[in-house]
């Protein structure tokens, strides 16, 4: 193999499967002191049966473990239970997003995805005047949108889904560059819980892409937090629902709660 073993390559794969590290000593037979050292390149290259079985037990071929480190741009990754969530379930989906922005990048190298379709949004501009401006940019109009998924695909953005090892993250997001990325969890199946959640990671796309470089200290300042998490639920409800083919619906046949 062209490159010595890359033991940095090895605790991505593990963190990827929301695995410890004695965790995966376990499964593949050797003391987690050998793994961590296997990871941090004191052991240079692993016996042969261990390799075999961390390439089974992590679900990567053998030559992964042998490749260079893919530099990505350092940004964010938004998460919408940021503040509740454990920092290793975090952690594991960072990893996640990360090879699927690899994967992409070297696929872009044979085929030309085009450029993301997203609108400028300048400072000051509302959620809402957000989401109409993206609808008008995609030419929805104020139509229904009966696959989001396909919707947001079909104009740039990757968008993929994962088995989690929490339900406490529902869905999350990376911007690099042109590279747009929305992942969400398929341990819930409520379409309309999905819809949302793509549409809240597409509102942190095209409000917040670029405004902050460290999600652990946007996660100290919960009052920004917060404040960032409450216009990306704005722009997914007008983006989801605008107001005024609302507003005429109901009042064709005005609606009353008997208290």
């Amino acid at each position: 193999m062209p490159y010595s073993f890359n033991g940095e390559k090895l605790k991505k794969a593990r963190i990827y499967n929301g695995l410890t590290a004695l965790q995966l000593a376990s499964l593949v037979g050797c003391s987690d002191r050998s793994l961590k050292m296997y990871e941090s390149g004191k052991i240079k290259n692993p016996d042969s049966d261990i390799l075999e079985n961390l390439s089974h037990h992590l679900g990567f071929p053998k030559e992964y473990f042998f490749g260079k480190n893919e530099p990505l741009k350092n940004t964010p990754t938004y998460f919408r239970s940021l503040l509740t969530t454990p920092k290793r379930y975090r952690d594991e989906q960072i990893e996640r997003i990360e090879i699927i922005a690899t994967i992409y990048k070297f696929i872009s190298e044979y085929i030309d995805f085009g450029k993301p379709k997203l609108p400028e949004i300048n400072e000051g501009t509302t959620p809402e005047d957000a989401a109409v401006r993206l609808r008008e940019l995609w030419g929805i109009g104020t139509k229904p949108i009966e696959h989001i998924n396909f919707l947001v695909e079909n104009h740039g953005i990757v968008v993929t889904t994962f088995s989690m090892s929490t339900d406490k993250i529902d869905a999350f997001s990376r911007s690099m560059d042109n590279l747009h990325l929305i992942g969400y969890t398929n341990n819930k199946n409520s379409a309309a819980r999905i819809h949302f959640d793509i549409a809240h990671e597409l509102g942190h796309i095209c409000l917040h892409s670029g405004l902050y470089e460290d999600m652990e200290s946007l996660k100290e300042d919960k009052d920004e937090f917060k404040r960032i998490e409450n216009q990306a639920h704005d722009f997914a409800s007008a983006f989801l629902l605008p107001k005024i083919p609302f507003m005429a619906d109901v009042s064709k046949d005005p609606l009353s709660i008997e208290l």
